[in-house]
């Protein structure tokens, strides 16, 4: 007891970390049993909408650990303090204490919607849910914690929500989204680091793609994207693709060009990579179908991607340069590495092979044009002239079956004849 009086009444031995941390587990330990205390003028109205038989009725469960619950009624409902309620002014005004946040709503496309009278517009209380219980958005239980939001959003945006009047582009967005690697990360995983709708949309200024200010907008996605795809977004800032948009930003290609929006799937799977391959087809036309003629085109072209290159393989994926280029896994210097990488025992003869070959374009490829015009011409002059020959001797051969069932027809009807009248002779003969 000596020695604890004497630890206790020893200079200094309160510092001033040690007292906050005193305080701040006090304060967590009375939220814990007792919750947010009511404010007076909210503990005051709590005595009537408390009770089940007048409308609203508030949960004061709720209400105790709301983030709203020490706050005066007043400060949303303007016309709290004065009975009988006017019930034009009783209606929450967000903008007191979040006048940025209702600022941008009102820009967005669901402020708009609203203002426009669209009934199924999204409002505050539709994500952030009822005020008298609204909780933290970190808080894992709250409607826009990051896992949870997906779902929230999908309370609009999933198949047969929306009615068919709605604007929404994608009216089934949450529904693919839950299939792709960000859903599955987010929601399935508990991933804080997936990225779910507001990363990709915002949050309270939604606007729609087209926007110039939009996040998703063509102009602004792989910034978008970027924020948390860093070196992706280095890479393809270095890539022929980058310079291609920088040259036609209509034109050039962007993440979402090659990634579909929300159903962003994990690129080692064979659905994956057959959708990114389909994406490259779309600008390179002419090189996809030379590829599809290859071995390794065969091959996808059953479902197998596992085992055979695919553009990425040899190209790259982000970081994709002209083969002129030195640092292009294509270049001169570099393709021995590159079919090595599947082709172990591959030799610089083996880099001669030529998997974009066009047999059509002289210019391109002299010797292998003409080797395939000598080609064609011998495999048509072949089946054309064993054709023609077929032909002619089907012609030949009805003709002289015919002839021949007329001489055949002849030699009946002359044999028929002489064995009547020796029939007939015989006949006479016997009769005498």
């Amino acid at each position: 007891m000596d020695r604890l009086k004497e630890c206790s009444l020893k200079p200094g031995w309160l510092s001033v970390r040690k007292l906050r941390i005193l305080l701040f587990s006090s304060c967590m330990l009375a939220i814990a049993v007792n919750g947010f205390a009511l404010s007076k003028e909210a503990d005051t109205c709590m005595a009537c909408h408390s009770d089940n038989s007048i409308a609203p009725t508030v949960d004061i469960s709720m209400m105790d650990y709301s983030k709203h619950g020490s706050l005066d009624c007043s400060l949303c409902h303007a016309d709290a303090a004065n009975l009988p309620h006017d019930a034009a002014k009783m209606k929450a005004d967000c903008s007191t204490c979040h006048p940025t946040e209702v600022t941008e709503y009102s820009g967005s496309v669901h402020g708009k919607a609203m203002a426009a009278g669209d009934k199924e517009a999204a409002s505050c209380v539709s994500c952030h849910g009822d005020g008298h219980s609204i909780i933290a958005a970190k808080d894992p239980s709250s409607p826009v914690y990051h896992v949870n939001l997906p779902a929230t959003c999908g309370q609009c945006h999933s198949k047969g929500k929306l009615s068919s009047s709605s604007n929404a582009n994608v009216n089934n967005a949450f529904d693919i989204y839950t299939d792709s690697i960000h859903g599955k990360g987010a929601m399935k995983s508990g991933l804080l680091v997936s990225a779910n709708c507001s990363d990709c949309h915002g949050s309270h200024a939604i606007q729609p793609k087209s926007d110039p200010g939009s996040p998703i907008n063509r102009a602004n996605v792989t910034t978008t994207c970027g924020s948390c795809h860093v070196n992706v977004l280095k890479d393809w800032a270095l890539s022929a693709h980058a310079e291609a948009f920088k040259k036609d930003p209509v034109k050039g290609p962007v993440c979402s060009d090659c990634h579909v929006a929300h159903s962003v799937n994990n690129v080692q799977s064979a659905k994956a990579l057959n959708a990114l391959m389909k994406a490259c087809s779309d600008c390179h036309q002419g090189e996809f179908g030379t590829y599809r003629d290859t071995f390794h085109g065969e091959v996808t072209q059953l479902g197998d991607t596992s085992r055979v290159a695919s553009c990425a393989s040899c190209h790259g994926a982000h970081m994709v340069l002209p083969t002129v280029d030195p640092r292009s896994p294509t270049s001169y210097k570099n393709l021995l590495g590159t079919c090595q990488k599947c082709h172990a025992g591959a030799t610089a003869a083996f880099t001669e092979y030529m998997p974009h070959a066009e047999p059509e374009d002289a210019k391109k490829n002299p010797i292998l044009h003409y080797i395939w015009l000598f080609m064609t011409c011998l495999l048509l002059g072949v089946f054309g002239f064993f054709g023609l020959h077929t032909i002619l001797w089907l012609i030949h051969s009805l003709r002289t079956g015919k002839h021949r069932r007329g001489r055949d027809a002849g030699k009946d009807a002359g044999t028929n004849q002489e064995h009547k009248e020796n029939t007939e002779n015989k006949e006479g003969t016997d009769a005498r």
